[in-house]
């Protein structure tokens, strides 16, 4: 099983970081006035998903009563049908019910799914909850967005993914230096998830050496890896990087995941290779700024950047 579903949290006390969010929910499950519709905003892998289910446990429900749908894996209407069939039955074997509805902007890529899950949300039960994920709230509909109790969570410090990483190593046994955690939680961009999927990929390496090497190649999403060893490459011309650019198939949504991708692996050039050092430098500074508003075009002017226009 991999390390990020073998050691997922189970209580609040477990879950390392979003230490407000988890105050809110305390504080409402105190109150017994838990919203019946919480949404649950973040970057991947920072425990969206992982409070659903605290919550459900909190809530006493059974195996049958939480519901997990990741909505970007179905078609967004079925969908919406079926959460209105289920809700219409009582609660198996427990007193209340938990949908989590997870990467729920997904559903803006059907005409009239949002508005249908909103009369849902409208027209609840009292013994029916909802836990919104979403990457992205800007796609979500403002009806929506004003009827949840919004919870923002925010990515892990590099200090808490290193205690994320060293609980785990301690659990599993096994011996891996503070160094190698280390530049793990660097590149991980502040998810807990990432960080144990690189975590699981190092482990069977037969040194701490031979982790550092491999960690920049895990790091990198596959066409963000291309794309960083190609910057990193000071025989690369811009020439040649611009007809990389061009074949490159990816648009304003995607260009966010491939500067992360190119930072975790510039970030590793920078602490392990001293004579790209001063390149990957460059290129940190450029890739520093998220594209949310420039999108591609912002990202094709940081690529440029990157190398040296004499």
């Amino acid at each position: 099983m991999e390390l990020y579903k073998k050691h997922r949290p189970s209580t609040f006390a477990d879950l390392v970081g979003q230490e407000k969010t988890v105050q809110t929910l305390r504080q409402f499950l105190k109150r017994k006035a838990l919203p019946h519709a919480l949404l649950l905003t973040g970057p991947s892998g920072v425990g969206k998903t992982t409070l659903a289910r605290m919550l459900a446990r909190k809530l006493q429900c059974s195996e049958f009563s939480f519901h997990e749908i990741n909505c970007a894996e179905v078609q967004p209407l079925d969908m919406v049908r079926a959460l209105q069939d289920t809700m219409r039955a009582q609660p198996l074997g427990a007193p209340h019910e938990v949908f989590c509805l997870d990467e729920v902007q997904s559903l803006s890529r059907a005409q009239f799914a949002q508005q249908a899950l909103l009369k849902i949300l409208e027209d609840g039960y009292d013994d029916v909850y909802f836990v919104l994920c979403t990457t992205d709230a800007s796609k979500l509909i403002r009806t929506i967005l004003t009827r949840c109790t919004k919870l923002a969570l925010e990515p892990l410090s590099e200090a808490q993914l290193f205690e994320v990483l060293s609980r785990v190593v301690e659990k599993e046994g096994v011996q891996v230096g503070a160094q190698v955690l280390t530049l793990i939680g660097e590149v991980a961009d502040g998810s807990a998830r990432e960080a144990l999927n690189l975590l699981d990929q190092v482990l069977g390496c037969a040194s701490d050496q031979e982790r550092l090497d491999k960690i920049p190649q895990a790091a990198a999403l596959p066409q963000g890896r291309s794309l960083a060893q190609l910057l990193c490459d000071r025989n690369v011309t811009w020439a040649g990087m611009a007809k990389y650019l061009k074949e490159l198939k990816a648009g304003d949504s995607e260009v966010e995941s491939l500067r992360r991708a190119v930072l975790g692996y510039a970030s590793a050039v920078l602490l392990n290779n001293p004579q790209s050092s001063k390149l990957a430098a460059r290129i940190l500074s450029n890739f520093d700024c998220p594209f949310f508003e420039s999108g591609r075009p912002g990202f094709n002017l940081a690529c440029y950047r990157c190398f040296d226009h004499k």
